[in-house]
């Protein structure tokens, strides 16, 4: 068997890939500050949810962890995805919310994107491509719960028929080969929709090769109707917003993530020393946040007092 290149790829320096800016609940969150390690693992806030899974069976569980795991591979010393407890993040996200935070469209007409003189498809409706992503998940199949659902049986599937185990019980460097093969699924549909060129493994490019490419095939044979691709995607925007989404969701636990970019963790208020020279604070979650008014958290409640402005009227 030829050598995956996923070996290859999958070595980009975690903390370099984190180093750049990366998008957390609509937030931009940049890693140009410091901050003190040594608290990393401090584990000083008590975690708000369980252990206990809520939607995943532990079959199902084992297979996520695993997949995060490589996504953003970390230890007891360097935190990743699994050690920030990501997959407590996605359980809870999947158990909450009936279709996500997103609207989830299952019966047409379906948004179809467009770019500007395009036609849309007969029985769709058009919307501006770089609008798309307002307008949720579309298709019959696109539930998030039932893309997992699929999805992890199928890659489970493809795992035990292409390499004789379960996909968690698989080695890193055969895990990360899998879903290497799945992200270049995802990336040969985005270039086929864009008319670009694709180095992909279904494209039999350079970093293919005949192992990767039928690698591929059997993917597509084994998730079906299911979207290879658009599951590796799904997976991956989740890993990432349960290592650095605020701990209360269940994801970034120890505030493993907060600490690794340097973000600060949300505040009331910045000292003007603090707004001058940047500081090394431990992160903190929303819960640790003071009251907005501790001096009157007990007292009598007191009417507000708006000041007259000029230029104001009422009406």
């Amino acid at each position: 068997m030829s050598q995956p290149s996923a070996a290859v790829r999958t070595t980009f320096p975690r903390r370099t890939f984190l180093g750049m800016t990366i998008a957390v609940g609509g937030a931009t969150v940049l890693a140009g500050c410091s901050v003190d390690h040594d608290h990393t693992l401090s584990h000083r806030h008590a975690q708000t949810h369980h252990d206990a899974l809520r939607f995943f069976t532990p079959e199902e569980a084992r297979t996520v962890d695993a997949v995060i795991g490589r996504l953003v591979p970390g230890d007891e010393n360097d935190p990743g995805a699994r050690e920030a407890g990501a997959l407590y993040y996605i359980d809870g996200k999947l158990a909450d919310h009936e279709a996500f935070a997103e609207p989830t469209y299952a019966k047409g007409p379906f948004a179809e994107g467009v770019e500007a003189g395009e036609q849309a498809p007969p029985g769709t409706i058009p919307v501006a491509e770089d609008q798309l992503y307002r307008y949720g998940f579309q298709g019959a199949d696109t539930a998030p719960q039932d893309l997992y659902r699929e999805s992890l049986a199928a890659l489970d599937r493809l795992s035990q028929e292409e390499r004789g185990a379960s996909f968690a019980d698989l080695d890193p460097a055969t895990q990360d080969e899998i879903l290497t093969v799945l992200d270049d699924i995802g990336q040969a549909q985005e270039a086929d929709e864009s008319g670009q060129e694709s180095d992909s493994a279904t494209g039999g490019g350079p970093e293919g090769g005949l192992e990767e490419s039928r690698l591929a095939q059997a993917a597509e044979r084994a998730f079906g109707d299911v979207d290879p691709g658009a599951f590796f995607d799904r997976i991956r925007t989740d890993t990432i917003e349960g290592m650095f989404a605020d701990p209360h969701y269940g994801g970034n636990r120890g505030m493993a993530g907060w600490a690794l970019i340097g973000y600060p963790g949300p505040r009331r208020a910045w000292s003007p020393a603090e707004m001058v020279t940047p500081t090394r604070r431990v992160p903190t979650p929303l819960e640790s946040l003071p009251p907005m008014n501790p001096d009157h958290l007990h007292g009598p409640a007191r009417e507000a007092l708006e000041q007259p402005r000029q230029g104001v009227v009422e009406g």
